[in-house]
């Protein structure tokens, strides 16, 4: 029973997670980010610009260059007295850029 519990802990950890590492970003449709080996995941908002840098500072879709390495931040959920509504948890939900990359001779190089 007490590895069943601890196995139970290690699976629940991401959910309550507040930034998920996303890895490589390669491009972006519409709400949908492009990650390495084809997988896709859904942003709602991602294409009205939800890209924040490091310093948690906005960057402007139009300046995003693909590749680089990104991560999923979602706030802190708000408590069950408060009134929340799908809207501002979409609202809420962002990519964060860690680095850009350039593509030269095949191989990736940091910007």
């Amino acid at each position: 029973m007490k590895k069943l519990f601890l196995l139970l802990i290690i699976f629940c950890l991401p959910l309550i997670a507040e930034e998920i590492w996303l890895g490589m970003a390669i491009g972006a449709e519409g709400d949908t980010l492009m990650l390495v080996d084809n997988l896709k995941i859904y942003v709602p908002g991602l294409s009205l610009g939800k890209y924040i840098n490091q310093d948690n500072q906005a960057i402007s879709a139009n300046s995003v260059k693909f590749p680089f390495t990104a991560s999923l931040i979602k706030p802190d959920q708000q408590t069950s007295s408060e009134a929340t509504t799908d809207k501002t948890a979409i609202a809420n939900t962002y990519i964060k850029i860690h680095k850009f990359y350039n593509v030269v001779n095949g191989r990736l190089v940091e910007k």
